[in-house]
């Protein structure tokens, strides 16, 4: 309980600059400001755009010459900020890190395990890895999990991922009772001063669809008007429960608790405990900070969208606008492998007690059977079903990344949902519980790569967009051509390219019509492929037909394996166009690619990262497309 004077020392980078001074201690906590400068700063960027540099720091406290405490610490110098300013349409809702706009490419994630005590450090450097490998520069942490521990927003900081960090309420908060508001309180400030010196933290986000829940209670059960602006959620108002009367005092209690939790509460404590040097978002998602009751409002503020539950057509995301999707997604099964470790021989049908028990969503395999009869053939059995849903998860999911790209700077962030999943289930995740990427992951990869050529082929217009996130601007060449499926050129075109920095911009447009005029769309494949001489920046392929009524023929395939140093090389050609082909083996490792088309006569080299070696790996790896399914 004695005063006491003690010496301290602050070092950065390992004594490359170095600050001392005295302190005189008294019992309890005591604060302590040390200034330092650091000039010509190296900045801390996000993955793709530059390095996420780190100042290492290490604070000792010295009694005499005996070093009785020390801690180390990591900075990370950036300035960002959310950006909110009233626009001809509404108000914008984008990022800007050290003065660059950004697009936020990136998932929602959800914890590891759903025994959160079993997830360690290895586990956060797999999944941080395989983030940071799929091109992506945000996760956000969903209201709905955790407040992970420090070592996931440690490797957030070095992997250079920003973190849009919920405070964990999800759909709905009623409680209002004085300890639970206390509660709640140290819950924040916890978790404010914890992890607000983290360069990785982006936005304190309230909670998940606490205002869209109330979006819809609000119509169903206490008789308001949804705006307009909300009529996507028409359609899940008949998963709800009955209406019936509710007490107004119930109403005043929870929109209350709602006010003082989420406008009053949580603000204050990051203006304490944050200094405000993060932006907060009340709830996700909203139309604007200070307008409940605006969900799905894309004039502004974020959106949630799942075009299954909007009960459309894939093509309803081209219709469906918003400066920011924080969510979105589509359900698939996930790898074989994890369903059989699950599953009998006899539990091995799709509407089987079994699987029906792995399916959570609430509306379940209905969904995935109607989308499947919409767009493919008929699966021919239990592992071609789930091939298929796969495929299907992967089709919707291109459409919808490459499109929020497209439509940059309008649209300015595309978190999909979701990166991996707490059990063995049928989910929207890219990553299943096991770990196996499924083909989500390989179309995020590539749709979130810094430059991306985007064909887009709707209601009669066609036109081809050049995507990229360099800070650079670029000439390079688009070069187009129509093929049949055999590889036969019926239609070509070269468009020379000058790319701004950080933009999309369509380098080539025209008519559906004109395009495919007196070809027949169900054997014809669009190509292109952006071209800096020799060198190819990007391509993509698409399609006039639903993939049903494509009249594929069954490709002969040859495959050279060899091995590399990593593992294996894997090099691949066919006579035919194969759609969708899927590599399957049973050994642990990741592919470079996988469910991809390949087209007739080019040459794909596909590599297998594994610590293992295996024998007859050629043997062991099988081959399946499309034409296998049906």
């Amino acid at each position: 309980g004695v005063n006491q004077k003690e010496n301290y020392e602050l070092i950065i980078n390992n004594k490359q600059t170095k600050i001392a001074g005295e302190i005189y201690l008294k019992k309890g906590i005591n604060n302590q400001d040390v200034l330092f400068t650091i000039d010509h700063p190296k900045l801390w960027w996000s993955n793709g755009l530059g390095v996420p540099y780190l100042y290492h720091l290490t604070f000792r406290l010295r009694l005499g010459n005996t070093i009785i405490h020390e801690k180390q610490s990591q900075l990370g110098i950036r300035k960002l900020e959310l950006v909110q300013k009233k626009d001809s349409i509404g108000e914008s809702f984008y990022f800007k890190l050290n003065n660059v706009r950004v697009f936020m490419k990136g998932t929602n994630y959800m914890p590891s395990n759903i025994l959160s005590t079993l997830v360690n450090i290895e586990n956060y450097k797999r999944v941080l890895e395989d983030v940071k490998d799929a091109n992506m520069n945000m996760i956000r942490v969903w209201g709905g999990g955790i407040y992970e521990n420090d070592e996931f927003y440690d490797l957030c900081d070095e992997n250079g991922i920003l973190v849009w960090q919920d405070f964990m309420f999800k759909k709905l908060t009623e409680a209002s009772d004085e300890n639970f508001l206390k509660n709640v309180e140290q819950e924040v400030a916890d978790n404010v001063i914890r992890l607000h010196n983290h360069p990785c933290i982006a936005l304190w986000c309230g909670n998940n669809e606490v205002d869209l829940v109330w979006n819809l209670l609000m119509k169903k059960y206490f008789g308001f008007e949804l705006s307009k602006e909300a009529n996507l959620l028409s359609s899940i108002l008949a998963y709800l429960p009955p209406a019936g009367k509710v007490d107004p005092k119930v109403t005043d209690r929870v929109m209350k608790a709602y006010d003082d939790i989420f406008y009053k509460m949580i603000p204050e404590a990051i203006k304490k405990y944050d200094f405000n040097s993060h932006d907060y978002w009340p709830s996700s998602p909203m139309g604007g900070y200070r307008e409940p009751m605006t969900v799905n409002k894309p004039q502004s503020g974020d959106a949630h969208y799942y075009v299954a539950y909007v009960n459309k057509p894939f093509s309803n995301i081209l219709e469906t606008q918003s400066h920011f999707f924080s969510e979105h997604g589509f359900q698939s099964w996930p790898d074989k492998k994890v369903v059989y470790q699950f599953t009998t021989p006899d539990d091995r049908d799709k509407n089987s007690a079994v699987m029906r028990a792995h399916n959570k969503a609430m509306i379940g395999n209905s969904v995935l059977d109607k989308y499947i009869k919409m767009y493919y053939k008929s699966p021919k059995d239990f592992d071609s079903y789930i091939y298929i849903t796969q495929v299907l998860q992967d089709a919707c999911m291109k459409l919808s990344l490459e499109t929020h790209r497209r439509w940059m700077p309008y649209t300015m962030g595309s978190l999909y949902w979701q990166l991996n999943d707490v059990w063995p289930v049928a989910s929207w995740a890219s990553i299943d519980y096991q770990n196996n990427p499924k083909g989500l992951y390989y179309i995020v990869k590539k749709a979130f790569s810094q430059i991306i050529v985007v064909p887009s082929n709707y209601k009669n217009d066609f036109m081809v967009n050049v995507v990229s996130d360099s800070k650079e601007p670029f000439k390079a060449s688009l070069e187009m051509k129509i093929l049949d499926f055999s590889g036969k050129q019926l239609w070509s075109k070269n468009v020379p390219v000058s790319m701004a920095a950080n933009t999309s911009t369509a380098f080539f447009k025209t008519t559906t019509k004109e395009l495919v005029d007196k070809l027949d769309t169900t054997q014809i494949v669009f190509s292109v492929k952006l071209l800096q001489g020799n060198k190819l920046l990007a391509s993509n392929l698409s399609y006039f037909s639903a993939p049903k009524d494509l009249k594929l023929q069954k490709p002969v395939i040859t495959k050279l394996v060899a091995v590399s140093e990593q593992g294996y090389s894997i090099t691949l050609t066919s006579d035919k166009l194969v759609k969708d082909l899927y590599l399957d083996i049973d050994e642990k490792g990741m592919f470079s690619d996988n469910y991809f088309d390949l087209l007739p006569g080019e040459k794909m080299i596909v590599s297998f990262k594994t610590k293992e070696k295996t024998d007859n790996f050629g043997e062991k790896l099988k081959l399946f497309s499309l034409t296998d399914s049906y």
